[in-house]
């Protein structure tokens, strides 16, 4: 239950973060991070929907243990594809309450982040604890 409430509040706040700003920008720059981001998330999905062995008897429907593709770069990438697209989105639209929505984005990704991790920790005890020492959470090397 509290994952599907922020999963709702997350997508709430998607949602107001991209009709508060302009519906098109013109930037190189700007349209390449948000294709790379898009193909991040998008390549995370793919590899999870190829790789739904759970590797636990224990583990419950929907937890698994992926360390290919993405994976191998950084633990979250969909979270980290999310964050790149709404921090790249919201460059340049100084707005209080835009501000104010990034930061709880930020706080929901960062709670969802920590109950996965304690979710598929309880059920890939060693094998996730050798997994976090190789491959950083959002981004690689750093953190």
């Amino acid at each position: 239950m509290k994952n599907f409430i922020f999963a709702f509040l997350q997508f709430l706040l998607l949602f107001y973060l991209l009709l508060s700003g302009p519906l098109y920008i013109f930037s190189i720059p700007f349209v390449l991070i948000l294709i790379v981001s898009i193909l991040l998330i998008f390549w995370a999905i793919l590899v999870r929907q190829f790789n739904k062995h759970p590797g636990s008897r224990r583990a419950p429907r929907g937890v698994y243990l992926i360390t290919g593709g993405p994976y191998e770069i950084i633990r979250h990438p969909v979270y980290a594809g999310l964050l790149l697209f709404v921090i790249n989105y919201s460059q340049g639209y100084y707005s209080m309450f835009q501000y104010l929505a990034f930061l709880l984005f930020l706080m929901i990704i960062l709670l969802r982040i920590n109950h996965d991790e304690e979710l598929t920790q309880r059920f890939f005890k060693h094998k996730y604890s050798e997994y976090k020492k190789k491959v950083k959470r959002l981004v690689p090397y750093i953190y």
